[in-house]
């Protein structure tokens, strides 16, 4: 779909464009128009929620994936700021791999960051709940291998 973030009306302040975004379920172009509209030091912390709120609203979607990734690669880059910024983007990294059954990758970033993500996720976040989604995804994978016979050939029969 094409950026819709034209039609989204400004508002008075970033924390006015970022409640109007939580109204406006599910619409990544009201987030968007909080990161792009509002770039003042006093706004730093409504672009960074907004910026979480975009990726859970790309992880959510098969054709945004590849935008999530780079919103989360943005998020990752404000852990100086804050370190749970760059757990939430690790929790969303460790999801994607495993939504793409990259689960070896998603396994290993799990385990590598396990003490970041314990300790710099708040309980109830929805960045926690990607990496119990994200781990449930790769057991299944353990649990379910594929025998030869049942993964595709690469001789396309």
């Amino acid at each position: 779909p094409a950026d819709q973030s034209a039609l989204i009306p400004t508002f008075a302040s970033a924390r006015d464009q970022f409640l109007h975004a939580m109204l406006s379920v599910n619409n990544a172009d009201a987030f968007r128009a909080v990161i792009d509209r509002w770039d003042g030091r006093e706004d730093r912390v409504w672009r960074r929620r907004a910026l979480e709120q975009l990726a859970l609203l790309n992880l959510r979607h098969k054709h945004r994936w590849d935008e999530a990734e780079q919103v989360l690669t943005t998020l990752e880059s404000y852990g100086t700021e804050n370190a749970r910024y760059r757990a939430e983007a690790l929790a969303g990294r460790a999801a994607l791999l495993a939504y793409r059954g990259e689960h070896e990758k998603s396994r290993a970033l799990l385990l590598a960051e396990s003490e970041t993500l314990q300790s710099h996720l708040p309980p109830g976040s929805p960045f926690r709940r990607l990496v119990s989604e994200a781990r449930r995804l790769n057991e299944q994978d353990v649990k379910q291998p594929q025998s030869p016979r049942e993964r595709p050939s690469d001789d396309g029969r």
